[in-house]
């Protein structure tokens, strides 16, 4: 889907660029130069196949040289380079759009937590969306960029319930999640799994506020402990769990009372 709005964009783009490049060329009375630039642009289809698994630098690169090499000379060159630069920008432009603005901040993020880069396969598990409905503290219904409605169970972390079961800390938990999430545009980052859903068929991820995770903002605060970590979703756990002593150590919130939070779950008795 991504992929396929950011070809659409470079098409149109590099379709609607004929009378600017007339315009450059006033002398050129014949319109031979302007002939030889219209075959340049007939070359469109190969640049779309070029934006397929990259964008950014390489669309300029793969524009500037299709037209410098079938035009020529100092044309060419000149075409090329504006031709490049436009393309350059619709591919940014389209991957906002597809990961949400504040990407560049979100993969900065992962990357510094991961220690790797994001791949172009792995680039493919984000999109954006807004969140429409906060359920409880790990739990959010969204709709993508694209139209499409989830109900998404949020990797990595456990709140304590605030729903049909009440749990100390629940409702804190809900109101800090509405606080940040509700009605806010997010990057998802779907699960590794090859299907990503749960038993009860929600979509699994993680959540990124521009330069923040969510699940380490809840974690921070002593709304939430790290849980349910299955592989192949485990690249943010050491991360979380570093977050996950401090806010033990400053005794917040869950972290409160002792015997409250386990590797079992949240125990209530400890309040009777």
């Amino acid at each position: 889907m991504k992929r396929l709005l950011l070809i659409l964009s470079i098409s149109l783009l590099i379709g609607g660029c004929e009378e600017r490049i007339q315009d450059t060329l006033p002398g050129d009375p014949n319109g031979n130069l302007v002939h030889d630039a219209e075959k340049a642009l007939e070359t469109k289809d190969n640049v779309k196949d070029a934006t397929k698994d990259q964008v950014g630098d390489t669309v300029d690169d793969s524009v500037e040289n299709t037209v410098k090499n079938i035009v020529g000379g100092s044309l060419g060159e000149a075409i090329g380079d504006f031709l490049g630069d436009k393309a350059g920008e619709a591919a940014e432009e389209q991957v906002e759009k597809a990961f949400g603005p504040d990407f560049g901040e979100t993969k900065e993020l992962v990357e510094k937590i991961t220690g790797t880069s994001i791949s172009s396969k792995a680039q493919e598990r984000f999109f954006a969306a807004t969140v429409d409905e906060v359920i409880d503290g790990d739990t959010v219904h969204i709709t993508s960029d694209s139209g499409h409605s989830f109900k998404l169970r949020i990797l990595y972390i456990d709140s304590p319930e605030d729903t049909k079961k009440k749990q100390k800390y629940g409702e804190a938990a809900t109101a800090f999640a509405k606080k940040h999430l509700k009605g806010k545009e997010v990057t998802i980052e779907v699960s590794k799994k090859g299907e990503p859903v749960d038993k009860y068929g929600r979509l699994l991820g993680n959540i990124f506020i521009g330069d923040r995770m969510y699940q380490e903002m809840l974690i921070t605060e002593g709304l939430a402990m790290v849980r349910y970590v299955y592989k192949p979703d485990t690249q943010y756990e050491k991360y979380l769990r570093s977050k996950e002593k401090v806010a033990e150590a400053k005794r917040k919130n869950i972290w409160k009372t002792p015997g409250y939070a386990t590797p079992d779950g949240y125990d209530m008795s400890v309040w009777n």
